[in-house]
């Protein structure tokens, strides 16, 4: 049996992805984000493990909405070819696509006056 897509986003992952971030922003904290996840990532649902990875990231880098929108833009890579490319390359995109989509939610709630 194959792994399951879940399963692609484990404490491994956060290494990867911390990797990835601290090579363009320096104050980023491999070892706070690492232990953020460690506690219970690999027990979640998919669902659940974008949320911890997407609160983990906000929690860690600790920046403005627009500032950490480029420290993201910096490690995307080249722009992603076709639909398939989505998921066999931009499959470790996820947990940012969740940080973005949160923080839009709350910026609308915010700026529409519904709080």
């Amino acid at each position: 049996m194959g792994t399951k897509v879940k399963d692609y986003y484990d404490v491994n992952y956060g290494y990867f992805l911390s990797e990835k971030i601290s090579n363009v922003y320096e104050n980023f904290d491999e070892e706070h984000f690492i232990s953020l996840l460690k506690p219970e990532l690999e027990t979640l649902s998919f669902n659940n493990r974008q949320i911890l990875l997407a609160e983990s990231l906000k929690s860690t880098i600790q920046l403005n909405y627009d500032d950490t929108i480029y420290i993201f833009t910096k490690i995307l890579g080249d722009e992603i070819e076709g639909s398939l490319g989505m998921f066999t390359q931009g499959w470790w995109l996820w947990p940012l696509s969740k940080y973005v989509a949160h923080k839009s939610i709350i910026r609308n709630v915010f700026y529409l006056g519904l709080n």
